[in-house]
């Protein structure tokens, strides 16, 4: 048997393919996943003749049944079987009866049992094709040679689609019909009444009797009689024929009539068979199959017992009234003008609607249909089936509600990743709370354990002024359960001492129902999530485990926050030592230098007003402020017979001078933390020319803090006394800064640094 198998799922094909190499031989499958492919194979000019097609209903490129009506179209001789997944009886009569030879549903073990199901998928398209197909074959049992010879031919002669094969004796007769098969059987049996042998009414008699065989006979006679003809037609046989003049020319019509007789009882018994199957399909099924018709006035011709399964109204409760089907669909279709109206948006009707059972329950169900129209366009019959889809729907619903909790975690947890504010976290948390449980407010009640006490830190969805609320939320008793049983509290119908101040509030905002949350931080209750309903159901598993999760997002916000908080007054206090050491080793400075005495913490002040007033962000200027400080940190290491030489120093011991840049770098680089402070202590005493040293720098190849520094640094040092000169006039100074700009100093910042420095040092 060659087997074209059309299935798009991998899974599926190979599945089968395996399995019918274990459980069947002599099948020789060919796969194509679709429907292109496969008629594109069946059109070739070569094209491989096969037995039957075996196609899955739900294809990539289309259904099965589109297939099945081309290869009906196309007049090929071949069987077809279509299989689906989630077989349906709505399906099933659509595939047998756009032709189909037979429709199986993928249910358990249902490849053990395919090779059988194709084998007789064949057998009945052979036996339907050979009927109309082949010509008329009669075995004619005739004793007369002169007969024999006249019949066989005027029957070449007038009916050469009937091709007779001939016998002379009634065992002869047997032996014929013993070795006929399926494939090769007569269609009609043309027998003389006088042939030699038995007697031949008991032959006729058994052979009708004979389950096995179901011939049509035509009984034939020289000498005919009405006693004859009565006891021969008593027999069952079809016609009854006396070989009178003329008689060989009514023989093809009697013999064509005898072959369509048995065919139309073929029919017919297929047809009984068939509409048995379909009531079993229809009866047996969970779904509610229905035909209703709209005129003279809204009837159903026929609904299925499974309608009592679903709705607890039986059939005959719906005949008699169908009105009852309208009543329990009411909450949303509400008229039978409303249901027209619905219907008429398509020809293949789909609705979803709510379902009022017989016992009150209340169910969702799904409608399918097709619609038929009247010869003005009007609604006359609709066809269809009715399922209930509460279960799907169920399922549906949780599972959306499972994705809004979980955008909701990540919502929250997005916001305690992105910011540390413990009020703002909270905020979102709450939104988040009140929309997946339908509260009506909440709020957030911190317990502080040193003190005993309760604090609101974070509310919403009250009317309640915030004053009032920190006031009358932590006096709540019911926060307490919470907190000594470390659970989840639900509280209905809240009943409290009416002169409690919280019990004032639920008054006020009309509150009925109470959830309280513990926030456990590391074993420890460190505060409760609360949550206010004007009116609520009992918490189903899983809003009480979403709740307990947000519980925990909260605890970790609040355990977050408070180590930043801890963490941050750690980092300040270690900034304000390492500033207090900063400040010491100016201090020693300032005493091994006496002739800079005080200079350190001016050009401080004075920098850190320059560079404010250019734009330099907080950041930048707490470098800045500890590059200033150590700007002569490297002069540790000149000797104080040169620092302290009340004289000019020499060529050489100039040299030593101006290595103290140097040994800042190679003090501070070391330190991590004062890394970006060195730009001053370095770059100080570069030039704007490049004949500054220790790299000879020039113009913006220096740092900008360096070259503020250095107008700044001049200013300072000329303004103030030192053992071997007075100080300057501040206009002599002023002067000397600008005739140095371009070489010395930066021109494009003189001006600028002199304006806050004049007016600093007037303040």
């Amino acid at each position: 048997m060659k087997v074209l198998y059309l299935e798009d799922n991998p899974f599926d094909a190979d599945l089968t393919q395996i399995e019918l190499k274990k459980h069947a031989r002599g099948i020789e499958l060919i796969h194509v996943p679709t429907i292109r492919e496969a008629l594109e194979l069946l059109q070739q000019p070569n094209a491989p003749l096969f037995d039957i097609i075996l196609t899955d209903m739900n294809l990539t490129d289309g259904s099965g049944l589109t297939l099945l009506a081309m290869v009906r179209n196309l007049g090929l001789p071949t069987a077809v079987v279509v299989v689906t997944g989630q077989g349906d009886e709505e399906t099933a009569v659509a595939a047998l009866k756009a032709g189909a030879d037979d429709y199986i549903i993928k249910q358990k073990d249902y490849i053990k049992n395919l090779p059988q199901a194709l084998d007789n998928a064949v057998a009945q398209f052979r036996k339907v094709k050979n009927r109309f197909s082949r010509p008329i074959k009669v075995l004619y049992a005739e004793h007369n040679a002169v007969d024999i010879e006249l019949t066989l031919r005027h029957i070449k002669t007038h009916a050469p689609h009937i091709q007779m094969d001939v016998v002379k004796d009634t065992r002869s007769l047997r032996s014929a019909l013993e070795k006929a098969t399926v494939e090769n059987r007569y269609d009609v049996l043309l027998i003389d009444i006088h042939l030699p042998g038995e007697d031949i009414l008991s032959v006729v008699k058994s052979i009708i009797t004979d389950p096995h065989f179901e011939y049509p006979i035509v009984l034939i006679t020289g000498q005919g009689n009405e006693e004859i003809a009565v006891n021969v037609l008593k027999l069952g046989v079809v016609d009854y024929l006396v070989k009178a003049s003329g008689y060989l020319y009514r023989l093809p019509a009697i013999l064509e009539n005898a072959h369509n007789l048995l065919s139309l009882y073929h029919e017919k018994e297929a047809l009984a068979i068939s509409e048995e199957r379909f009531r079993l399909l229809a009866e047996n099924a969970r779904d509610v199959i229905f035909r209703m018709d709209f005129r003279p006035a809204i009837h159903f011709d026929y609904i299925s017992p499974s309608v009592k399964t679903i709705s607890g109204f039986d059939s005959e409760e719906i005949y008699a009234a169908p009105e009852l089907i309208f009543d329990a669909i009411r909450e949303k279709i509400y008229s039978f003008h409303q249901f027209i109206q619905l219907l008429n948006q398509s020809a293949s009707p789909e609705l979803v609607f709510p379902f009022v059972t017989k016992d009150g329950r209340r169910i969702s169900m799904e409608l399918r249909g097709q619609l038929t129209r009247d010869a003005k366009g009007q609604p006359a019959k609709l066809e269809g089936i009715v399922r209930d889809i509460t279960d799907r729907i169920e399922i549906e619903t949780k599972l959306q509600n499972r994705m809004h909790r979980l955008n909701a975690l990540h919502t929250i947890d997005t916001a305690i990743n992105s910011s540390f504010d413990l009020r703002f976290t909270y905020q979102v948390l709450l939104e988040q709370v009140l929309a997946l449980t339908k509260g009506a407010s909440a709020s957030i009640v911190l317990l502080d354990q040193n003190l005993g006490s309760h604090t609101l830190i974070s509310s919403l969805g009250f009317e309640t002024p915030e004053n009032d609320l920190k006031e009358w939320l932590p006096e709540n008793p019911l926060l307490d359960r919470a907190f000594i049983e470390r659970r989840i509290v639900f509280s209905r119908e809240i009943e409290l001492d009416e002169k409690l101040p919280f019990a004032r509030l639920l008054q006020l905002e009309q509150l009925t129902h109470y959830c309280a949350v513990p926030l456990i931080v590391k074993g420890y209750v460190r505060g409760v999530m609360e949550i206010f309903f004007v009116d609520s159901e009992e918490l189903d598993l899983e809003i009480s485990n979403f709740l307990e999760t947000i519980a925990q997002q909260a605890a970790i916000a609040l355990e977050s926050a408070q180590n930043f908080e801890r963490l941050q007054k750690t980092n300040q206090e270690l900034l304000q030592a390492y500033d207090d050491t900063l400040a010491g080793w100016v201090n020693f400075l300032d005493l091994r230098d006496e002739e800079t005495e005080g200079h350190t913490m001016r050009v401080v002040d004075f920098t850190l007003k320059v560079c404010k007033s250019l734009g330099f962000s907080s950041k930048e200027l707490m470098q800045i402020n500890r590059g200033v400080l150590l700007h002569d940190i490297g002069k540790v290491g000149i000797p104080d017979s040169i620092l302290n030489k009340p004289g000019p120093l020499t060529d050489a011991e100039w040299v030593i001078m101006k290595k103290h840049p140097v040994y800042a770098y190679q003090m501070l680089y070391p330190i991590a933390y004062l890394r970006p402070a060195l730009d001053i202590p370095y770059c100080h005493h570069e030039k704007w020319d490049g004949s500054g040293y220790p790299r000879g720098l020039k113009g913006n190849e220096i740092p900008l803090s360096a070259r503020i520094f250095a107008i700044v640094d001049v200013y300072d040092a000329l303004t103030s006394n030192r053992p071997y000169r007075k100080a300057w006039p501040k206009e002599d100074v002023v002067k000397y800064i600008r005739e140095n700009s371009g070489t010395h100093f930066d021109p494009d910042i003189v001006e600028k640094c002199l304006t806050v420095l004049t007016s600093a040092g007037e303040d």
